[in-house]
């Protein structure tokens, strides 16, 4: 009987044992799961970070290129560079939080995107971006429940790359000139019959220095009544010591202001040369006198144009002018209130 009795305390004692040690390897092996879900919400926000800072650069580029692509498609700018701002960092903050989503992937993570402020910097192509997103992260655990917030913040500066440029796009540009003559034809007959006169320009009736470019005539241009152009030929351009040139020009009395008059154009920015070198010499020529000299003909021609990129290298010059800011270009240059550098295309130049 005695032994008996000792024999059941042993093995009562056994129980006691084995529930005591099972149940301690049970709550270490739930306390490493609980360990590895933390580090598991840990390494999913780092995740998040790193996602954030790789893509960010192409999110900003592709908010600035959407917002072009809006206004050359709707052909309407934004009515000043407040809504265009607040275009472009909804664009971000919406594509931010698709970055995040794909990444999330557990539906006890949650985030939001709580602001996006974009700033001009010393460099036009460069603008600098500051993000914040919250991300909170709930979970029960074997021994308690997880519950971890972090914030997120990014303050990247971020390279602008062809930007498709609206305020090109949309708007038309000319060439203008700033000075013109009144050539007169001497002793014009009375027939509509087209006829050819020469103009005669040297260094005592014509002053070379008042063109933007003296060492070439692709500038000059001829026009007679309501402003059209007229067939012309340049067939010398200073000569000699006296910087003698010859235009020939054909034409007819319909063609002439005043029936006898045409004037001739210089100082303009333009490379187009309209030369017209299918004119042939043939019959009589009639001389001309010129006047003196007028500034601000109104005369234009307009600009061919491709679509150009903002900052596209050639086509602008760099400007000290919030106009100018790349802002600008989604308001029509109507708002100058956003920046303080930016490009400005060359083709807006005269």
């Amino acid at each position: 009987m005695y032994f008996s009795q000792n024999a059941i305390i042993l093995v009562l004692l056994m129980f006691v044992i084995s529930a005591v040690f099972y149940s301690t390897i049970e709550y270490k092996i739930k306390a490493v799961e609980d360990e590895i879900t933390i580090k598991k919400a840990d390494l999913n926000y780092d995740n998040m970070v790193n996602t954030l800072e790789r893509n960010i650069d192409k999110i900003v580029n592709d908010a600035f290129v959407n917002a072009s692509y809006k206004i050359m498609n709707e052909r309407k700018f934004f009515d000043n560079s407040e809504d265009a701002l607040t275009y472009i960092t909804e664009y971000i903050k919406n594509e931010a939080s698709n970055s995040l989503n794909y990444l999330k992937g557990n539906e006890n993570i949650s985030y939001s995107i709580s602001s996006v402020n974009i700033r001009s910097t010393a460099e036009p192509e460069v603008v600098n971006v500051r993000l914040t997103a919250y991300i909170e992260y709930k979970k029960k655990l074997n021994n308690g429940e997880l519950w971890a917030s972090r914030t997120l913040n990014i303050n990247k500066n971020v390279k602008l790359s062809r930007i498709p440029d609206p305020y090109v796009y949309l708007n038309e540009f000319y060439y203008t000139w700033g000075y013109y003559r009144i050539i007169t034809v001497t002793d014009l007959p009375n027939v509509g019959d087209n006829i050819h006169c020469i103009i005669q320009l040297d260094s005592t009736n014509f002053d070379y220095s008042h063109m933007h470019n003296p060492s070439s005539p692709v500038e000059i241009r001829i026009i007679g009544n309501d402003y059209v152009l007229l067939p012309y030929k340049v067939l010398m351009w200073r000569n000699g010591s006296d910087e003698k040139s010859l235009i020939l020009v054909e034409c007819n009395k319909g063609q002439l202001l005043n029936n006898n008059q045409m004037l001739l154009l210089y100082n303009s920015t333009t490379t187009i040369d309209r030369q017209n070198e299918s004119i042939v010499n043939i019959g009589d020529i009639y001389n001309t006198t010129i006047s003196e000299e007028y500034a601000n003909p109104d005369y234009k021609e307009k600009k061919s144009k491709n679509l150009m990129y903002y900052g596209e290298e050639g086509k602008y010059i760099f400007v000290n002018n919030g106009s100018y800011s790349i802002i600008g270009l989604y308001t029509n240059k109507t708002d100058s209130s956003w920046g303080s550098v930016g490009y400005k295309p060359l083709i807006e130049e005269n």
